[in-house]
């Protein structure tokens, strides 16, 4: 597998297509997104080379148009239901640190395709400034899988605190979903710069369209580290179903209420 990926906001990848590997055997755990050595990812995790999308996955065809369906109809619904939630936080955020509302970052989609993200900015407007000013920092910010504690990152606002504690900023990521980038239920949108975190992976990653829940995040969220959240995105993947999606959203509710794994 080559990678090549240039500076932003362009992106140029050169990935070999995927080729079918030995299916996962019959007789496997089922797949179980809270676990992070269950069912298929027991496999997958422990043999990393030359990942590829298993003869059997069901992640294509016709079931990726149900899934696409199911999509737009449940992004239509929550964006209805959640709005008051949205627009709560929008005048908070403006409130306390005026403009711009949204903050707006390219993301590598699926089959590689750049795609801006939208999320209620939760973050200084000098957020990127800050960080590379301060070496230490950054490498911390790196070594955490491209996170910081939320005590610790100066960048975070008091009412961003919230947000994301909540997951409130994730809403405005709907749109994103009604407008083709990204699905409910999938692998975290990534930087660019972060694709090289999922090394043989990375082909498991760009088969499918980011998500704004996903395993990762029923799984423990920001307490998960590389190389194990690229392991999960693999193992959702892999074993993808279309009973999958709706068990990750359910199970995204008490997350997100709870704040599990939030930092």
């Amino acid at each position: 597998m080559a990678v090549a990926l240039g500076g932003e906001p362009s992106i140029r990848q050169e990935i070999t297509p995927l080729q079918p590997m030995a299916s996962v055997p019959a007789d496997s755990e089922p797949y179980d997104p809270t676990s992070s050595r269950s069912g298929p990812l027991a496999l997958l995790a422990d043999d990393a080379d030359g990942w590829r999308l298993p003869l059997d996955s069901r992640y294509r065809g016709w079931r990726l148009g149900v899934k696409r369906s199911f999509d737009v109809v449940g992004a239509v619904v929550l964006l209805v239901v959640l709005s008051p939630l949205a627009v709560v936080g929008a005048v908070a955020v403006a409130a306390t640190g005026g403009r711009p509302i949204l903050f707006r970052q390219q993301r590598v989609g699926r089959h590689g395709r750049p795609f801006t993200i939208y999320k209620l900015r939760t973050m200084r407007a000098d957020a990127d400034d800050v960080l590379r000013a301060d070496r230490a920092l950054a490498e911390r910010h790196r070594l955490g899988g491209y996170k910081l504690e939320l005590w610790e990152d100066p960048r975070i606002t008091r009412v961003g605190r919230h947000l994301r504690r909540f997951s409130i900023d994730e809403l405005p990521q709907l749109i994103n979903v009604v407008r083709g980038d990204m699905s409910l239920v999938g692998p975290r949108p990534i930087v660019p710069s972060e694709l090289i975190e999922y090394g043989d992976y990375a082909p498991a990653y760009l088969a499918a369209w980011p998500g704004i829940t996903g395993a990762w995040q029923v799984a423990g969220r920001d307490e998960v580290k590389y190389p194990e959240r690229a392991a999960l995105d693999a193992a959702y993947v892999a074993a993808w179903s279309l009973a999958t999606d709706p068990i990750i959203l359910l199970r995204t509710v008490p997350a997100a209420l709870g704040a599990r794994g939030v930092r």
